[in-house]
């Protein structure tokens, strides 16, 4: 198998990592990993790393990429939403595929979750 990596890219500083097994294509088994490292936004913006993750790549090439951290909230109080729309960040695997469909949300107390969406 092949190794895999997604990243969450910011001009010049790579956000979010983590390494996931491409699965054969004819096999109709789910590839999950779980543990790798992850970059993400703090609740002002900031790169936070945590390696409480999960990821899920299907033998279509569909997936999906999910980690948590707890981290400092906004300066300004109140959750924030991060996502393609609000940054210009987008999810990028090593393949060079590219998706806009990533959210992360840190709440008011520095819980934060992103998720990022393939569909190749």
């Amino acid at each position: 198998m092949l190794k895999k990596s997604l990243w969450l890219i910011l001009p010049a500083v790579v956000l979010c990592v983590a390494l996931v097994p491409r699965p054969v294509h004819g096999n109709n088994a789910a590839v999950v990993i779980n543990g790798t490292g992850c970059n993400m936004l703090d609740g002002d913006g900031n790169g936070v790393f945590t390696d409480i993750s999960h990821a899920v790549e299907t033998s279509s090439g569909r997936g999906v990429f999910n980690c948590r951290v707890t981290t400092t909230p906004a300066s300004g109080g109140g959750a924030v939403h991060w996502n393609y729309a609000n940054t210009g960040l987008q999810c990028a695997d090593t393949d060079g595929d590219l998706t806009n469909e990533w959210q992360e949300t840190v709440s008011a107390s520095g819980q934060a979750q992103l998720s990022c969406h393939f569909n190749e």
